[in-house]
């Protein structure tokens, strides 16, 4: 799962077009979050009583404000290790609210508090 969040954000980086970086990041975290974090095998599914379609727009939800608390962040001038950083700390408060809004959902399995299976 973080492979795979690290891959999408290091695709805006190098790929960039003439489309401001904020806006290419936050248009892109729209379109693909929800699609890479809700499928079946990932905890997003598989740890919470919901649905995938109930967890894309949940993650979707979740996106612009997190976007927000670090846009200030993202400018032209950042590096390639400055903009892994904050595409994680992005990650991480979508991944956080998502767990506050199903925290009562929670699955009772083990396998779902086994932190190394889900960060591969």
């Amino acid at each position: 799962m973080k492979q795979i969040i690290l891959i999408f954000f290091l695709s805006i980086y190098v790929f960039a077009n003439n489309e401001p970086l904020k806006k290419q990041l936050h248009n892109m975290l729209l379109q693909t979050l929800p699609e890479t974090t809700c499928k079946e095998k990932l905890i997003f599914i598989e740890c919470y009583f919901v649905t995938i379609q109930e967890c894309k727009i949940l993650i979707e939800k979740s996106v612009t404000p997190c976007f927000e608390q670090f846009e200030n962040k993202v400018n032209g001038n950042i590096s390639r290790e400055q903009f892994i950083n904050i595409a994680g700390d992005i990650g991480k408060c979508v991944g956080s609210k998502y767990y506050k809004i199903l925290q009562k959902e929670n699955k009772v399995d083990l396998t779902c508090y086994h932190s190394p299976k889900w960060l591969k």
